[in-house]
């Protein structure tokens, strides 16, 4: 959990991260986000070569999104699903199943 003064100084210190290139990855689980906000998360991912995930309520499916890559997993670690909503170059709508 964040221990910082504001959600701010969060998403301040996820962007220098994903920026900074010293990071493979950098994963975050925020409430509600303005796009204003991914936008600069996803272009300072860009800058950094790094991979930013977030891990989003299903609710957020609704709103627009500039990540290049959206999914969704369902179910428990024995029985889970993952389904592709959003893909550049395609896929829409595929869905992996894998069962214990």
């Amino acid at each position: 959990a964040w221990k910082g003064e504001s959600l701010e100084e969060y998403w301040w210190a996820a962007e220098q991260m994903l920026r900074s290139g010293g990071f493979s990855a950098v994963l975050a689980w925020p409430g509600r986000m303005a796009p204003q906000d991914l936008r600069r998360l996803q272009l300072a991912a860009e800058a950094g070569d790094a991979c930013g995930l977030l891990y989003r309520d299903r609710r957020a499916l609704a709103e627009a999104s500039p990540a290049a890559l959206r999914l969704e997993l369902q179910g428990s670690a024995a029985d889970f699903s993952v389904t592709i909503h959003k893909c550049r170059g395609g896929a829409i709508g595929a869905q992996w199943r894998c069962a214990a």
